[in-house]
């Protein structure tokens, strides 16, 4: 006997006219970009991305969320018109206003970042939360590229945020849906070895900073998850630490012994929490 259908305010013909007319658009926009791109201007491009981005939002406004079924579609019709007008932003300031690459990607990244931000705090899922943090390192790296920065200023802007949103999720426990510990560690661990490559020296100073903020937050929270990503950091950048400043003779073996004493750590700390019960959920 079939599933009755859950009550709604779409009628299941205009449910499939909704999610139907959204992925064509978006279909419709990377074949855009694939095929035709190239022999369009920057105009061009900007009208038709930007024609998409409001067709998507006006019906995502339209079906709104009065309903489990309409609040779905709803937000995958926001989620394409987030995807359509960052693309929008990046097009406007690089090939029509001129300002370069970096304007578009910190414009493109500002866009993502409040859209999904706005998606976050309409349906309070910790997807959109996250993908308002990856917006923001975009709009992060082309805002110091505007500035005149570097590789390496990129990088530890980057780490810096990283490192902000670790200290967040520790200290507000709304944020922790947001997974911030694993978004924020993989964001400096990433840019602190990105300073490795081209500073040396400051990179791996970055790298035992994130792996003491990472152990500190692995203690404040107590969950494997965390401890996890604080051995990883120990793992990538005490090793490399020894091999930069101790003696050549004993740094090969100081490192193995250091890694190898690590993972055993790490060994201990999982089976010490598995004794005390499954009250850790990770």
């Amino acid at each position: 006997m079939p599933t009755p259908r859950e009550p709604s305010v779409l009628s299941p013909a205009a449910e499939a006219l909704g999610y139907s007319g959204g992925i064509l658009t978006t279909l419709a926009v990377l074949y855009e970009l694939g095929d035709v791109w190239t022999d369009l201007g920057g105009g061009a491009q900007t009208l038709l991305l930007a024609l998409a981005t409001i067709a998507l939002s006006t019906a995502a406004g339209f079906v709104g969320a009065g309903d489990r079924i309409a609040a779905r579609l709803s937000t995958t019709l926001w989620l394409l018109a987030g995807m359509t007008g960052t693309l929008t932003s990046y097009i406007l300031f690089d090939r029509v206003a001129g300002l370069g690459a970096d304007a578009g990607l910190l414009a493109a990244g500002g866009t993502a970042s409040a859209a999904a931000t706005a998606l976050w705090r309409r349906t309070d899922r910790g997807f959109f939360g996250a993908l308002a943090f990856l917006g923001g390192l975009v709009a992060v790296f082309g805002g110091v590229g505007l500035a005149g920065g570097g590789d390496a200023a990129r990088a530890t802007a980057i780490w810096t945020v990283g490192i902000v949103w670790v200290t967040a999720g520790v200290a507000v426990p709304r944020l922790r849906e947001l997974a911030p510990l694993s978004l924020g560690a993989l964001a400096a661990c990433s840019a602190a070895q990105a300073v490795v490559a081209d500073a040396g020296t400051p990179g791996l100073l970055l790298g035992l900073l994130t792996a003491v903020v990472l152990t500190g937050a692995a203690i404040s929270l107590g969950t494997t998850r965390h401890w996890v990503w604080a051995g990883f950091a120990g793992l990538v950048f005490v090793p490399q630490a020894i091999l930069e400043w101790v003696p050549v003779d004993i740094a090969w073996p100081l490192a193995m012994m250091t890694a190898g004493i690590g993972m055993m750590s790490g060994c201990i700390t999982l089976v010490l929490r598995r004794r005390r019960g499954p009250g850790d959920a990770g």
